[in-house]
C-alpha cells in the first residue's frame, strides 16, 4: 500500500541520518520503492515537497534522479 507523504518524508530523513548524509540522490526506481508506489502524481509530489520542507529538507525532482538536501549551510563556500 502506498505510504503517505509525511511517512515518506520521515523515511527519507531517517535514511539520510542513518547514512550520515547531508545530501543524497535517489534514482526514480529507488524513490518509488521508498514511497511504496507504482505511480507518481503531481499532487503527491507537491505534498511530499511540503512535508520535506516541514522537516528542513529540500527536494529537486529531475528526470533521472531525486536530490534531497538538508536545509542548512553544511558546505559553506570560502572566498
Amino acid at each position: 500500500m502506498a505510504k503517505s507523504a509525511s511517512t515518506v518524508a520521515e523515511d527519507i530523513r531517517d535514511m539520510m541520518n542513518r547514512n550520515h548524509k547531508n545530501v543524497m540522490t535517489l534514482q526514480w526506481d529507488q524513490m518509488y520503492e521508498v514511497a511504496d508506489r507504482e505511480r507518481w502524481k503531481d499532487s503527491f509530489q507537491n505534498q511530499l515537497t511540503a512535508e520535506l520542507r516541514n522537516i528542513s529538507l529540500l527536494a529537486t525532482f529531475g528526470n533521472a534522479v531525486v536530490v534531497i538536501a538538508k536545509d542548512y549551510n553544511f558546505e559553506p563556500v570560502k572566498e
